[in-house]
């Protein structure tokens, strides 16, 4: 998945990735986040765990991927 992100006033994106069992439950998603904003790239990895990356954000327009292993983005 792919997001373009407009110029934000916040200091910090937050990436959340899970999915809603059909009990109501969040589960974390295992993957990769790239942040691109300009020519500077960061990247983490997303554990099963919590699922959660943060960034710091400049003031400039970022595109953000998600990428999740094949067996979950079923």
């Amino acid at each position: 998945m792919r997001f373009e992100l407009p110029r934000l006033d916040a200091g910090e994106l937050k990436v959340w990735v899970h999915r809603i069992t059909p009990e109501w439950i969040s589960v974390a998603l295992p993957g990769e986040v790239k942040l691109c904003c300009g020519a500077e790239e960061t990247k983490a990895a997303l554990d099963e765990k919590e699922g959660l990356a943060l960034f710091a954000l400049k003031k400039q327009a970022c595109s953000l991927e998600i990428t999740l292993p094949a067996q979950v983005a079923k």
